[in-house]
């Protein structure tokens, strides 16, 4: 398992966690106390801004959470999502 997200409970990193969920992938989570910049040794190692959530994937690391849950989508998936507003939603 090459997948690795690092995880504050009530913070941004839920949306890659609920997103690797959702997608059944494989992945190693790491609960770290908030905020991990202080209490979680060598995580500015990681990521120097110290933030959560941090996500790797092999040599890929990403820092914030949008980018993650639409890249991870993108790659794992072989199906194309598509969201269109109909102009009678819009008057």
């Amino acid at each position: 398992m090459s997948m690795t997200l690092y995880h504050c409970n009530n913070a941004r990193s839920l949306r890659p966690l609920w997103c690797l969920e959702e997608m059944g992938l494989e992945y190693e989570l790491v609960n770290m106390e908030f905020p991990p910049r202080a209490t979680y040794p060598g995580y500015l190692d990681l990521n120097p801004l110290g933030t959560v959530p941090t996500f790797t994937d092999g040599d890929l690391t990403m820092t914030e959470s949008s980018p993650k849950t639409s890249g991870k989508a993108k790659s794992k998936t072989k199906a194309s999502v598509k969201v269109e507003a109909s102009s009678s939603t819009l008057d």
